[in-house]
């Protein structure tokens, strides 16, 4: 399996300001929540390569598919000019100057199941059914999933005392930076029914699926697997006899209400996947070119690019309200910027225009696209006529002042 060289690791470690980036961490259940950390905050999750392509690369099949290799996407994340500039002080919203990439699930959690086997961590990939539910928002009732398209890494802790002790009956973690802002910002035990999360924010669990996988055959041979789950606090006031529901649960339709004392959190399906099926690269290649290229794919219907918030990024009153190192995230999704703070979302920009849409994409992600890359592509922001004729105006009165 594939490992990084000792310079990789270090621009790796260096890029996300991991501490002593030039000294390998140990292989501990510490070493790994603090590495998830440091990555999902300073590289974005995002498929902006599906739909900013410099011009020479057409949209649609034509285009060759997004690599799965780890050292062509650890080039990517950090290309050569912002490995140099990745120590130094960060310029603005706690981001280096420097110009860098994040990518979609099969790009990062390539990367970072790559650096986990480069320390010494035992890991394998495996692959993940995206619910149905998720993909339509919620219009698909079925609690179904379609097929292969997401990736994520089980770690082995065993040798690992503290992974033991917090584990309990297990030695298994899933790890998984790739599912965007509902992902989980650390391990998760492999136990049925294991939650992780604070104070109902980036609140997330893991359960052993109860559903048959085909319908109307039930055979006990067949392995049901694990679902990922996002959860969210609906904050409803329950009343009395709907207490005495606690902890009843309801499995249909994708999403799992669960009631508990007054508090009710609804459970949506991310993925369905089987943690004892490793996944290899020539699997991968196929999924991302499926994903990349297929003109039916999901990610060619949104554009999206999201980064985890720190401690050090929020207002020291949503700091004492949420008190967690990973307490929100910045959003571009198709059109807006969005900022997340605990669960609660405050849109800080519509885009008029690509000039906006570029301009936010260098300022909170530091990713440089140029805005004549998508001319033509699906998720283009056109400009109105009347502004884009007001600036034409303007910049022909420029000239003749000039």
């Amino acid at each position: 399996m594939a490992t990084y060289t000792p310079s990789e690791l270090t621009s790796y470690l260096t890029h996300i300001r991991f501490p002593n980036p030039s000294s390998p961490p140990p292989p501990t259940l510490s070493t790994l929540r603090s590495l998830i950390i440091h990555h999902i905050s300073n590289v974005p999750f995002e498929n902006l390569s599906m739909h900013y392509r410099p011009p020479h690369a057409p949209f649609g099949s034509h285009f060759p598919p997004i690599s799965v290799v780890p050292q062509q996407i650890l080039t990517k994340l950090i290309p050569h000019s912002a490995c140099s500039a990745a120590s130094d002080i960060p310029a603005e919203n706690g981001l280096a100057d420097a110009p860098s990439r994040g990518g979609y699930c099969m790009e990062v959690n390539t990367v970072i199941s790559t650096v986990l086997r480069t320390i010494g961590y035992s890991v394998w990939t495996i692959g993940g059914r995206g619910s149905l539910y998720l993909w339509t928002g919620g219009q698909d009732q079925t609690g179904a999933f379609g097929g292969w398209d997401h990736m994520a890494t089980i770690v082995d802790l065993s040798e690992d005392p503290e992974a033991r002790k917090d584990g309990g009956e297990t030695n298994l973690w899933l790890v998984d930076i790739g599912f965007g802002g509902n992902g989980p910002i650390a391990p998760i035990p492999l136990i049925d029914g294991a939650v992780i999360g604070e104070k109902e924010c980036q609140l997330v669990r893991v359960v052993r699926r109860t559903r048959p996988v085909l319908l109307n055959v039930s055979n006990p041979h067949i392995d049901l697997g694990w679902i990922f789950q996002n959860g969210e606090a609906l904050n409803l006031n329950i009343p009395e006899e709907a207490q005495k529901a606690k902890d009843a649960e309801s499995n249909l339709s994708g999403a799992v209400v669960r009631v508990s004392n007054t508090k009710v959190i609804k459970w949506v399906d991310g993925y369905h996947f089987y943690p004892f099926i490793p996944f290899l690269l020539p699997d991968y290649e196929a999924m991302s070119f499926a994903t990349s290229t297929h003109p039916d794919a999901g990610f060619y219907d949104m554009m999206v690019c999201v980064r985890l918030l720190r401690e050090d990024e929020i207002t020291e009153e949503e700091r004492k309200k949420w008190g967690q190192e990973i307490t929100g995230k910045i959003i571009v999704r198709d059109r807006w910027l969005t900022r997340k703070i605990g669960g609660k979302g405050t849109v800080l920009k519509e885009f008029k225009n690509e000039d906006e849409r570029v301009e936010a994409l260098w300022t909170w992600f530091r990713i440089k696209v140029e805005k004549d890359w998508i001319r033509g592509g699906k998720l283009e922001i056109k400009e109105d006529k009347e502004e884009e004729k007001k600036k034409k105006e303007e910049e022909s009165q420029k000239n003749e002042a000039r």
